[in-house]
């Protein structure tokens, strides 16, 4: 069984470290990339949708966006069946949120 809280520390030296609770139905990124698609079960690394079409998920840089501007909506999608998914990062770990959006 998966524990779903991660201990966050602010960037406040004066706020004590907080635990956030994950929401269940978000998807951690491992640290090779990789998650796996509850809808289809694969382990796959996920992909976006850019100018060029359908490409591998550059990480670093989405994890740089939302370092940035934490509301910022990233859609990311299962290669394998096209499920979709929301960037989502907490304490320094990417998640993939379901997406609201039909497949």
């Amino acid at each position: 069984m998966t524990n779903n809280n991660i201990s966050v520390q602010s960037d406040d030296l004066y706020t004590p470290i907080k635990e956030i609770e994950i929401p269940k139905d978000w998807i951690r990124i491992d640290d090779e990339g990789y998650f796996i698609c509850p809808e289809c079960e694969n382990k796959v690394q996920p992909n976006i949708s850019s100018e060029e079409g359908i490409v591998p998920a550059n990480l670093a840089d989405i994890f740089e966006d939302l370092e940035k501007y934490p509301n910022k909506i990233i859609y990311a999608i299962c290669p394998v069946c096209g499920m979709e998914y929301e960037f989502k990062k907490i304490g320094g770990v990417l998640y993939l949120k379901p997406s609201a959006l039909e497949k």
